[in-house]
């Protein structure tokens, strides 16, 4: 009876528990923009996370796309050891990436209305992902695995986003 009674209260705790989740991740994620990358927070930004460990940022430049990669385990009270690759406008793929307009609003994870009918495929990590707008605020927020079916975010958009930070993870 006990073991019922746990599992409800559980049951019953696990929004807040998860909702909570929703800010930890910006709450870490604005913590790196504002401390390391100061000079792009008046940019467009798009940011992705693999476990918490990889991160891959995208500054959307007036001529280039600049693309920061680094490892968690790099970031010290200093800027973390970042490795850099800048793609040159125009590129196509990059401005469906920056495009607001191909983004819903508000925050999706597997227990989000988006969900609703099920997932039909996930395996992989967690990921994070979010494009912040010069004004900060947020679109196409998730936080889901590596590989899923459906994904609120455009296929190829996120294939080159997951492909770019594990390339430049073995760069």
């Amino acid at each position: 009876m006990k073991k019922i009674l746990l599992i409800f209260i559980f049951l019953l705790l696990l929004p807040f528990v998860l909702s909570a989740q929703e800010s930890v991740h910006y709450e870490r994620i604005d913590k790196l923009l504002t401390s390391f990358f100061k000079e792009d927070l008046n940019e467009n930004k798009i940011v992705f996370t693999i476990n918490d460990k990889l991160y891959l940022i995208i500054v959307e430049k007036k001529d280039a796309y600049e693309h920061y990669y680094f490892e968690a385990d790099t970031i010290t009270d200093k800027k973390p050891q970042v490795k850099q690759m800048i793609i040159f406008k125009p590129n196509n793929l990059l401005e469906t990436a920056f495009n607001t307009n191909n983004y819903h609003t508000g925050y999706i994870d597997f227990f989000s209305e988006f969900y609703k009918d099920g997932v039909e495929f996930s395996i992989g990590n967690p990921t994070y992902f979010v494009l912040l707008d010069k004004n900060g605020q947020k679109f196409g927020e998730a936080e889901l695995s590596a590989v899923v079916i459906p994904n609120p975010i455009d296929k190829e958009v996120y294939n080159y986003i997951v492909t770019t930070t594990i390339a430049m993870m073995q760069y």
